[in-house]
């Protein structure tokens, strides 16, 4: 596994080399920027691993490909980031505060197109530019449910966290790596649907478990009107005013716990279809 990380990072370095060189120098700052941090990859990484899981050509693996879901996860992270006027990402200046809101939102749009372009440009199963575009609509679905509030219930926060995060960060790597090894089964592809969908809730809400490390992080979380913890608090107090009063409920109530449970809940559906689509990601993505 640290191999394909390995060749992963390789990758990315080819990328800024070799498809970047060419542009303005302010782009090529600005992905620079973006790929230099300290990212994980995990996203070119789940679809590494599944199509060697699906049974893969091992000599043939579509690392260049790979990259498509790194610069379609950065298009997100720059207009994240800057809607939550977020000043760090991944210990460094987030890049509205690095480059100016106006080149932030122009950059996240020239991502997005690039991203789609490159994945189309290196595809090999005719099928990239219809995922990448559907789950395009469903990321930005999801934005748009978070940042007018049109959130009023737990159902409804888990259903945005899997249109922010499950689609584009799971279903998508996993299906065209399916499709990469010549997978055409219609119930193996709800199946990963549906595993996508849990995998990226659990991911998501163990991230809001993260942010109470400290309060430091609680502040800074990316999402704060709009997460699990707004509506559990509400059940004990239903007029928070500030985000010092929803840590102390969160901490006095233990709504951590409840947290825990549900994915908890999630593991356990998640194993199931782990044994049948041949995949494991559940305890990797939550380490």
């Amino acid at each position: 596994m640290q191999d394909i990380k390995q060749k992963i990072s390789l990758e990315v370095g080819s990328f800024i080399q070799t498809e970047v060189s060419n542009f303005p120098i302010n782009i090529q700052l600005a992905f620079q920027h973006v790929l230099s941090t300290k990212s994980k990859c995990f996203r070119s990484y789940i679809f590494i691993l599944s199509y060697l899981k699906f049974g893969g050509n091992t000599q043939d693996i579509p690392y260049k490909f790979s990259i498509s879901f790194e610069l379609f996860h950065n298009f997100v992270l720059v207009h994240d980031d800057l809607i939550d006027n977020s000043a760090k990402r991944r210990g460094s200046d987030s890049f509205h505060v690095r480059f100016g809101d106006n080149f932030a939102l122009l950059f996240g749009d020239f991502l997005y197109t690039f991203a789609l372009n490159f994945a189309h440009k290196h595809d090999k199963t005719n099928k990239a530019l219809d995922v990448l575009l559907q789950v395009g609509l469903k990321t930005a679905q999801g934005a748009i449910s978070e940042c007018t509030l049109d959130v009023h219930s737990q159902a409804d926060i888990l259903n945005l966290y899997e249109e922010k995060t499950a689609y584009y960060s799971f279903f998508a790597p996993i299906l065209l790596a399916y499709y990469y090894v010549g997978g055409k089964d219609k119930i193996v592809i709800q199946k990963i649907e549906e595993y996508s969908r849990i995998i990226g809730l659990a991911y998501q809400i163990n991230d809001d478990l993260e942010d109470l490390s400290n309060f430091e992080s609680f502040q800074e979380a990316e999402i704060f009107n709009v997460n699990l913890y707004g509506f559990l608090a509400k059940e004990f107090h239903a007029n928070i005013k500030n985000r010092e009063e929803l840590y102390q409920i969160v901490l006095e109530q233990r709504l951590d716990l409840k947290l825990k449970d549900l994915i908890e809940n999630l593991r356990g559906k998640a194993r199931l279809m782990e044994k049948d689509l041949g995949v494991s990601y559940f305890e990797i993505l939550l380490k």
